[in-house]
């Protein structure tokens, strides 16, 4: 049995089309989805492992019950669906750890100061690979619990595989024996930030379904801009740069003013799913994205601006016409050229034509990972 552990609803697509390939081949998965990809579960009928199978309340003290709940008051946000008991758990188990590695009070500190990002309940995950008796897990490459299931594996010598969609830079690096990545440029950074074990250039089960849509000047709407917000950057050296609301207030302003986008009819603006859909601007240019699927969004668009959202490396294979904007050369960018740049308070600038990829090749990702995944648990 393997075992897929995700955050977000990027990285729960990703696992769960490899689980349901995986099963579809005889071989039997499960999915322990965190955070928003328990809501995306939810909404596509995915099986799933809840946290309560392995923890409850009452495995907790009431000091750190108390703790836990007056934080997560904060965090309730019934818009994006995770569910009150998933976020309780998920923030007992990981200030309990933390509590274990460093002592009440240096914890409480590390807690209060860097929230959720201070987690690696490393104990939980052991817990949890043992009590399903999982043959190997995969992840993507979020930090956090999915980098305790990637160390937890490999403490109990199981295979650990993990899949990379940050074109080899990772937020914190990866510890799995094996990591997939989409194309060499994500290989040879993985390589150069330090990653020591092995590299598979497989594809990547969503950039395949956008390279299997390429096309060129087909969309429906060829004076139409898609603009993909995000609601921070990362930095290279894994810092995070929240974007504040007069970013946005400033940017929108930017974008009305700027010569070449006032070429669009239309300009349809999608919100990333943590954030809340907010109007920022003063025009009836502008539209708000309802559309559930983001390559469905992006299809019906010819041009897609946006920051480093691998939605708009999405748009890219997809053949649309895109500009992306770069927050300087400390930030996290996407393997496509960037025509501009963007600053903290919003300002952007223009250098060039926008990017389009001229033609299409594709990688049957599932199938490789399949392979090598399925070899490695036999060998």
């Amino acid at each position: 049995m393997i075992l897929f552990v995700a955050y977000g609803g990027g990285h729960i697509t990703i696992v769960s089309k490899l689980s349901k390939y995986f099963e579809e081949r005889g071989v039997t998965t499960k999915i322990l989805p965190l955070t928003t990809a328990v809501p995306y579960c939810n909404s596509h009928d995915i099986e799933y492992l809840r946290l309560s199978e392995f923890a409850t309340k009452d495995d907790f003290t009431p000091k750190v019950i108390k703790v836990v709940e007056e934080y997560v008051q904060k965090l309730l946000n019934d818009k994006i669906g995770i569910p009150y008991e998933h976020t309780l758990l998920y923030h007992l188990i990981g200030l309990q750890e933390l509590i274990n590695r460093l002592g009440y009070a240096k914890a409480l500190k590390e807690f209060y100061k860097h929230g959720r990002y201070s987690f690696e309940p490393i104990g939980f995950a052991t817990s949890v690979i043992k009590q399903i008796r999982a043959e190997a897990v995969v992840t993507t490459n979020s930090p956090r619990m999915e980098l305790a299931f990637q160390k937890a594996s490999e403490m109990l010598d199981i295979p650990s595989f993990a899949i990379d969609d940050l074109s080899g830079n990772p937020i914190k690096m990866m510890q799995s024996s094996v990591v997939f990545v989409d194309n060499d440029i994500s290989r040879k950074n993985l390589k150069s930030n330090g990653y020591k074990g092995e590299i598979i250039i497989s594809g990547n089960p969503i950039f395949e379904e956008a390279r299997n849509k390429f096309t060129k000047d087909k969309s429906k709407d060829k004076n139409r801009l898609l603009i993909i917000l995000q609601k921070g950057m990362n930095k290279l050296n894994h810092e995070k740069t929240e974007l504040s609301e007069d970013f946005f207030l400033n940017f929108f302003d930017e974008i009305l003013n700027n010569r070449f986008l006032r070429d669009f009819e239309k300009i349809t603006v999608r919100f990333h799913p943590t954030m809340k859909p907010t109007i920022y601007w003063n025009s009836d240019k502008f539209e708000i994205d309802q559309t559930a699927d983001i390559q469905n969004s992006i299809s019906k668009h010819d041009f897609v601006l946006g920051f480093s959202s691998t939605a708009l490396y999405e748009a890219y294979l997809m053949g649309k016409k895109v500009y992306a904007l770069s927050f300087g050369k400390d930030y996290f960018k996407l393997p496509l050229d960037y025509c501009g740049r963007i600053d903290r308070t919003g300002n952007l600038q223009i250098d060039g034509n926008y990017t389009v990829k001229e033609s299409n090749e594709s990688l049957k990702s599932k199938e490789i990972i399949f392979q090598n995944i399925i070899s490695k648990i036999r060998n």
